[in-house]
């Protein structure tokens, strides 16, 4: 027997499947705010000494005027911003939120943001109050509902209620990135869990986080690539390494002459040694350096080692949605993928360009 379904009925389903597809396709209201503080740039203008930072979006246009004295971006629809002495917070209207009252201020992780005031840091909410007493010597911001802090020369970790879960008891500790923490005993660094048990002992003079699921770390002048078992997967070089990113890492590679160029993740070279320096992957595409005649100059390549984007530039950063920040003449514009200047160069200094090993920030 077939079932008959009048035109009102009819009418309503279609209409509840569209009001359904509607409200999935809609982002959530976290997810909006995100995508509306990446798309906000700090950028600064008035000369290195006497500049001012303000927000320009990926068009180039002025959205939060240009009158901070310090600025950083949008992390959780917030970003702290200097107004002479003060550090405080504006939202994505560049209306102050929390109005400046700090001497320092880093951005929020996990709702609270690290802060420094009368030489003590501390960890202020979204409406300035300070929820964590500022008693800690030094401080990095909460991942993964952990913060490392100092008190009397050790680090331990607190949690959001700013009890110990781990107590203080290294020389130094880094945060917590997929379940595992680098701390320092001693001239030793190791690997800990978030209940604090070691999960790789301190036996190394030197240990990254884990990125990609390998960590670069030192033994004995030499570098080498370890699991998170501990296990080495890449073996000793007393060539310099850094963290991979999309499956390469820059690598300083023998009778390169100093040279840097890109170690896959078996250790094999995939991209030769002929750059000054060289930056990870991202989006596809590194940023190098080269010399050409009397003088260096920093382009973009692809993983197979080309250059994408000609080296023209004086300084040169990771891509980030489709665009990248350069400099030209001493002024910072961006340009996208293909090399085509999207924003001309008419900034005295960006933020965040997030260049490693180049230092070009």
């Amino acid at each position: 027997m077939r079932v008959l379904v009048q035109p009102l009925a009819k009418a309503i389903i279609l209409l509840l499947l569209l009001a359904t597809l509607s409200a999935a396709a809609k982002p959530p209201k976290s997810a909006k705010a995100a995508s509306a503080g990446n798309d906000l740039l700090p950028v600064m203008i008035g000369g290195m000494l006497d500049g001012k930072w303000g927000y320009i979006d990926r068009r180039g246009k002025w959205v939060i005027a240009a009158k901070f004295d310090d600025a950083s971006g949008f992390s959780e629809d917030l970003a702290a911003v200097k107004v002479g002495r003060r550090y405080g917070f504006i939202n994505l209207t560049g209306e102050l939120a929390i109005p400046p009252q700090f001497d320092f201020a880093d951005s929020f992780h996990e709702e609270l943001a690290m802060v420094y005031l009368n030489g003590k840091h501390g960890f202020a909410d979204k409406t300035g109050r300070l929820v964590i007493g500022a008693g800690f010597d030094a401080a990095w911001g909460f991942h993964e509902g952990l913060a490392a802090v100092m008190v009397g020369g050790k680090w331990g970790y607190i949690d959001h209620s700013g009890r110990f879960a781990i107590p203080a008891a290294f020389g130094h500790a880094a945060n917590f990135h997929r379940g595992l923490a680098v701390v320092r005993v001693g001239d030793r660094w190791g690997y800990i869990d978030q209940q604090g048990q070691y999960a790789i002992r301190p036996q190394f003079s030197y240990a990254g986080r884990f990125v990609e699921r390998l960590a670069l770390v030192g033994k004995e002048g030499e570098y080498e690539y370890i699991d998170p078992a501990g296990q080495v997967v890449i073996q000793p070089s007393a060539a310099l390494r850094f963290d991979f990113s999309e499956g390469l890492a820059v690598a300083s590679l023998p009778d390169s002459e100093g040279r840097y160029g890109y170690l896959d993740i078996h250790g094999n070279l995939a991209v030769p040694g002929r750059f000054e320096q060289a930056g990870p992957f991202v989006e596809g595409l590194a940023a190098v350096q080269v010399r050409r005649a009397d003088r260096y100059v920093f382009g973009y390549i692809g993983k197979a080692g080309k250059f994408v984007v000609p080296p023209r530039f004086g300084h040169a950063c990771e891509f980030r949605q489709g665009m990248a920040a350069v400099s030209i003449g001493g002024q910072w514009g961006f340009i996208d993928r293909r090399g085509r200047l999207v924003i001309r160069p008419q900034f005295d200094r960006i933020w965040g360009c997030g260049v490693r090993p180049l230092g070009a920030g």
